[in-house]
């Protein structure tokens, strides 16, 4: 900082010295305080101005007494403590990150600790982040339909409860269109894929296979083949599929229907999406997968 109440430290020496010393600060200073050389800021509520000291000189202006009060709080960092914290941190780092560079070079060990951050970061939230993208489909407004689609995924599930379905055709029911809203071509296959590891097969069956079984109550109007479904008819889910399409989801679209809310189904999800993967088939090869 540089004002010219401070810096006026000034180590012994001779008279002749002295003199020329306190001309090159008077020089300085003109140099300094020389508008060319000047950036001025003006801080607001709020504000936090953060500077090098040993790079840059800083000052403050003269505050006009008749302008209100004004509180200004400073703070210091010791670089030394800056550059210790970031060279630990770095170090860190170094020793964490695995040195392979592809699969086959990994060890017991290597893998061991993969599917320990795989099951931190991926897995643990698989079941909030389900029911984020539920929740979010709120923003793509109706569609053109009556509702949203969560309120759609909603009021599906709440009739599958109220109907005494099992929780893996509850939260299939609940989750069947959650990336309808990123595509709509295929969305069933989408959400099959990402839930077959935790739902009975059954489940499983009807979320792959649901637009194909529900195009039988409007293909007629865009052209397309209402009895298409009949392809499917020699799986032995094929009745319930009917079944959940009937009940469930083409009757979803009602305003004014009692849908149970998202905090009913939490733990639900949580219980189906928490089981191991592919527990319905001790032999799955990916159920030691983790990325």
């Amino acid at each position: 900082r540089l004002s010219p109440k401070s810096g006026g430290y000034a180590p012994p020496m001779p008279i002749e010295r002295a003199n020329k010393f306190y001309a090159a600060r008077r020089k300085f200073s003109e140099m300094i305080h020389d508008e060319k050389h000047r950036l001025t800021f003006q801080l607001r509520p709020g504000d936090i101005w953060v500077f090098d000291n040993q790079r840059v000189l800083h000052s403050r202006s003269v505050i006009d007494p008749t302008q209100g009060a004004r509180f200004l709080q400073g703070c210091y960092m010791n670089r030394d403590g800056l550059q210790a914290g970031h060279e630990r941190h770095a170090r860190a780092a170094a020793i964490a990150t695995p040195k392979w560079t592809s699969l086959a070079e990994t060890t017991p060990s290597h893998v061991s600790s993969m599917i320990t951050e795989y099951s931190r970061v991926v897995q643990q939230p698989l079941a909030e982040r389900l029911l984020a993208m539920l929740d979010s489909q709120e923003a793509a407004g109706t569609l053109g339909q009556p509702v949203t689609l969560r309120e759609h995924g909603l009021q599906a599930a709440t009739r599958a409860v109220r109907a005494g379905e099992d929780d893996d055709i509850v939260v299939m029911t609940l989750l069947h269109d959650v990336w309808e809203s990123t595509t709509a071509v295929n969305h069933g296959g989408m959400a099959a894929a990402m839930l077959e590891p935790f739902l009975a097969e059954k489940a499983t069956w009807i979320l792959r296979h649901h637009e194909v079984v529900q195009l039988f109550y409007y293909a007629h109007h865009a052209g397309g083949d209402p009895n298409a479904r009949e392809a499917l008819n020699a799986s032995e889910h094929y009745a319930a599929a009917l079944h959940w399409c009937e009940h469930y989801d083409q009757v979803a679209f009602d305003p004014a229907y009692p849908s149970l809310p998202l905090r009913y189904f939490r733990s639900m999800v949580h219980k189906v999406v928490g089981r191991p993967a592919y527990w319905w088939d001790d032999s799955h090869p990916l159920r030691t997968a983790t990325g």
